[in-house]
Parts: C-alpha cells; sequence; structure tokens
C-alpha cells in the first residue's frame, strides 16, 4: 500500500472512521484542493518529470461485501508537465478528461494497521459493484456522457481498447458549487480562505 500523492491516506483508526465518514471527508478535502487550485502530481515514466492533473471530479462507492474497501473514480483533466518526459508516452497530450479508477482500504500491516490508505495496485471490482460503480460515476456527473471505443489494436493476443467521452467539452463545476455540495468543508477564519480538512 502507498499513500496518495505521497500522503498517509490515513490517520484515525477504523473504529472513529467508518466508509460513510470517510467518503465524507475525502469529499471535503477534495473540494477544497479544487477551489485552491491544488493539482496531483504523478511521476513520468522516465522518472525524471511529472505530470500534474486537476482532479475535477469525483465518486465513492463501498464495495458491497467489504465494508472496509472504498472504490474511487476520478475525472483528471491535464495541466502541464515538469522535467523530462518521452515524446511517444506523453500522458495528457489530448485536451479531454481521463478517468482513474482506485480504492482506499483499512491496511492491516505494519504502522499503517487500522487507517484508510489508498491502495498500490489496480482494483479487483466483482462484477456485482461494477455496474452500481459505473452508474453512480455517470449519475454524480464524474463520467461525462456516454463513452464508446474509438479504436482497438491487438497486441499479443488481446484487445487493446481506448474510450473517448463523447462530453470531453463540458466544463467541470464553478469550485464555489463544490464546496457548498460537500458541506462539510471547514472554513478558514481569514477573510475568503476555505481551509481543508486534516489529512485522514
Amino acid at each position: 500500500m502507498v499513500p496518495e500523492d505521497r500522503q498517509i491516506g490515513g490517520r484515525e483508526a477504523v473504529g472513529s472512521l467508518n466508509a460513510d465518514a470517510f467518503i465524507a471527508r475525502k469529499s471535503a478535502q477534495y473540494a477544497c484542493d479544487l477551489a485552491r487550485g491544488r493539482v496531483l502530481r504523478m511521476k513520468d515514466i522516465t522518472r525524471r518529470g511529472f505530470h500534474l492533473w486537476r482532479r475535477e471530479a469525483w465518486t465513492f462507492m463501498v464495495q458491497h461485501d467489504i465494508a472496509t474497501k472504498v472504490f474511487q473514480v476520478d475525472r483528471l483533466r491535464f495541466v502541464s508537465r515538469e522535467g523530462d518526459s518521452i515524446p511517444g508516452h506523453r500522458e495528457g497530450q489530448d485536451a479531454e478528461p481521463v478517468y482513474r479508477f482506485g480504492y482506499w482500504v483499512v491496511a492491516r500491516n505494519g504502522s499503517a494497521d487500522g487507517r484508510w490508505w489508498w491502495a498500490q495496485f489496480s482494483p479487483m471490482i466483482p462484477s456485482a459493484d461494477f455496474e452500481d460503480l459505473i452508474g453512480k460515476a455517470r449519475t454524480e456527473g464524474t463520467i461525462l456522457g456516454p463513452v464508446s471505443p474509438t479504436n482497438v489494436t491487438s497486441r499479443g493476443g488481446g484487445a487493446n481498447l481506448r474510450f473517448r467521452s463523447h462530453s470531453a467539452g463540458r466544463a467541470a463545476l464553478p469550485a464555489a458549487a463544490v464546496l457548498s455540495a460537500a458541506g462539510s468543508a471547514r472554513r478558514d477564519p481569514r477573510p475568503g480562505r476555505a481551509c481543508c480538512p486534516r489529512s485522514l
């Protein structure tokens, strides 16, 4: 397990922060991040550069049979690059948003034991949850419009699909609206500033 964006995913024991409370706090944190213009900094494949992304929207859903596993779907938009990158492997070269699937889980090892933690690997999503997760992400506006494959290539006997959103040009919700919807973001006493919740 690794912390998302190099930050510890959870600092509270699961006994004091169930999945619903965790989701509420992460949503408030993400709304604050969006309002403040914070970006996600991801390493380039060369390890000598970074890709910067803005999280425009997100959806959470608890796995139906594991109360301590929460799926997360992000809609990300490319902002800029830092350092070196390989021309043939330049994430974000299209102006369209991209979607990231991940998950949080209550860790059961070492210093992370009992804390919500951003999982290192791709999520294993039960068939019972997959359609519900996609449907929830569409309903909440994280996934924009229908998606369809634009091309299919075969490599090593497998099919590689690339999907495009038909509504890629749709504007993201204003940050103020997202903050208002989150509801639980704390307010900074200084005028004109919102304060993000403490890291979970």
